[in-house]
């Protein structure tokens, strides 16, 4: 029979940092399998406006629980950058990043970093084919409608094929 795993959304908001990464090195101590960062912005005490930094503290603390992001809003990410970003911290973890991503959908943040919310659909699709394919080829170029991209990025991810 296939075992229940349990996963947690620790104390949210930049101000509660100490409290947070204490919960979530005592729940891998109490045998917690993931842990999970959402991601808002302009929210005052709630919420990160940063998961992956935070994320990135964390690994550095635990060695077996999954760390994953609940979600991040691709749109506020240019796609390298997510790629760079999440494969590092594939690495720093030792393949224990799972990254949950999304379109997004509120007004206020999109107005925040001048995105338009009405193109974040297909935004998302380049956006999800250029991380897979600098994440899996040793050389990738792509050319859409909102994204050009030839290189590479280094380190890969240590999760195969890809976070």
């Amino acid at each position: 029979m296939p075992r229940l795993k349990l996963g947690f959304i620790p104390i949210e908001g930049g101000h509660y940092y100490k409290e947070a990464l204490e919960e979530v090195t005592r729940a891998e101590e109490l045998g917690f399998d993931s842990v999970w960062m959402e991601e808002h912005h302009a929210v005052t005490n709630h919420y990160w406006p940063s998961p992956f930094p935070v994320l990135a503290g964390f690994a550095t603390r635990t060695s077996k629980v999954m760390l994953g992001t609940d979600i991040a809003v691709a749109a506020f990410y240019h796609p390298v950058r997510l790629a760079e970003d999440v494969a590092m911290l594939d690495v720093m973890s030792n393949g224990r990043i799972t990254l949950g991503v999304a379109i997004g959908y509120k007004p206020d943040e999109f107005a925040l970093y001048g995105v338009d919310l009405e193109k974040r659909g297909a935004r998302f699709e380049e956006q999800l084919a250029i991380m897979k394919g600098l994440w899996t080829q040793e050389r990738f170029a792509f050319k859409g409608t909102y994204y050009t991209v030839d290189g590479r990025i280094e380190p890969k991810p240590v999760t195969k094929p890809h976070p």
